[in-house]
């Protein structure tokens, strides 16, 4: 029967994502899941051997399905939020802004005050030249972490290039306080 079929390949592709063979540990939790479309568990693993291969839509999709049968949910959005800042690193790194803008904004939703995702928008906004919402993400990260050299320096930038000299010494001061080797 189907169910069994399923297992059998559930079973096979934990095997194999234990002895670290994740391409066919994949195919073999593809099938489980082509035979049991609600089988949360191998897609929980599936999502595992994705994100090692560094498939992250692939990876995403498949915690998401997690999640969404209930299997591991806590594990599942942990995953989400790193995995959507990986993917999200990767497409600011080629330029795609956008694109990184909106995989950062879901990062936050399952770690809403992390001081790196906010920085990292912070750094797509400002290639997109929109300094508005640049300046907020970097205001958003050194709320998340009032130490954050990298975030303080990026708003004290912004404070210069607008000609508010006083808020822009303060903040590089708190950059340079952060982080002694930071010198601006």
């Amino acid at each position: 029967n189907e169910n069994e079929e399923a297992l059998n390949h559930y079973r096979t592709g934990y095997e194999l994502l234990k002895k670290r063979n994740y391409r066919n540990a994949a195919i073999e939790l593809e099938q489980a899941i082509s035979l049991n479309a609600n089988y949360g568990e191998a897609y929980y693993l599936l999502a595992q051997a994705y994100n090692v291969l560094n498939e992250y839509n692939n990876a995403i999709d498949a915690y998401e399905k997690t999640r969404e049968l209930g299997v591991k949910p806590e594990k599942a959005a942990d995953a989400l939020a790193k995995l959507y800042n990986k993917s999200a690193i990767a497409s600011l790194q080629q330029r795609k802004y956008s694109e990184a803008i909106s995989l950062f904004a879901k990062a936050l939703q399952f770690d809403p005050n992390n001081a790196q995702t906010h920085y990292a928008m912070g750094l797509a906004y400002n290639g997109m030249r929109d300094e508005t919402k640049a300046k907020l993400a970097f205001e958003q990260a050194v709320k998340a972490d009032p130490k954050y050299a990298k975030a303080l320096n990026a708003l004290g930038d912004i404070q210069r290039r607008n000609h508010d000299y006083g808020p822009a010494a303060l903040t590089y001061q708190k950059a340079i306080d952060a982080d002694k080797t930071y010198m601006v």
